[in-house]
């Protein structure tokens, strides 16, 4: 897990960077924290879905979605 909130905007500000699609897990697992990932096979996510997912106090594990949309 990512320690702290810095660091883990770190690791998405290098994923967006690299063109990397990603969402979240719930953390300490490899269960997505969203209802379903296969959106995100297509599209990337929004602002809006990444502050909801990874802001302050949140501390999900990171899925990066390979193919096509990455």
């Amino acid at each position: 897990m990512i320690d702290d909130i810095q660091d883990l905007s770190g690791y998405l500000d290098r994923y967006d960077a690299w063109g990397a699609n990603y969402f979240p897990l719930m953390p300490g697992t490899k269960r997505p924290a969203v209802q379903s990932w296969t959106p995100y096979q297509h599209r990337r996510p929004t602002d809006v879905e990444k502050q909801q997912w990874f802001g302050e106090g949140m501390n999900p594990n990171i899925a990066i979605v390979c193919g096509a949309v990455s």
